[in-house]
């Protein structure tokens, strides 16, 4: 049980990550509020968390978003959305290897 979520049930898993240079970092200790997860699926959803984890980086530190307590719900919601389909499509395109995008990559950076 989780004092801190209000005494909700939680299945906790620690574990350790080796680094890309192979040396093992200090332990994790990972909580899933799905108490029906296996160990190894927490570990596997963590795992698949940080693919979306460098978007939100940029998103607050190179895009604004710090500053965003300072709006409107409204207004956020519109700002993030906007921000998110313009990031979103400038992933995509740097993805395609076309030579319609290489010409668009000429006029903007």
């Amino acid at each position: 049980m989780a004092h801190f979520l209000g005494g909700r049930l939680v299945r906790v898993v620690w574990c350790e990550f080796k680094s890309e240079s192979g040396h093992w970092k200090k332990a994790h200790l990972l909580l899933s509020t799905d108490a029906k997860l296996t160990p190894e699926q927490i570990i596997e959803a963590y795992g698949e968390r940080w693919s979306i984890e460098s978007m939100f980086n940029q998103l607050k530190l190179s895009r604004g978003l710090k500053e965003a307590w300072q709006q409107t719900r409204q207004t956020l919601h519109r700002w993030v959305h906007l921000a998110l389909v313009g990031y979103g499509l400038i992933q995509l395109l740097g993805y395609l290897d076309d030579q319609t995008v290489r010409q668009l990559c000429c006029h903007s950076p």
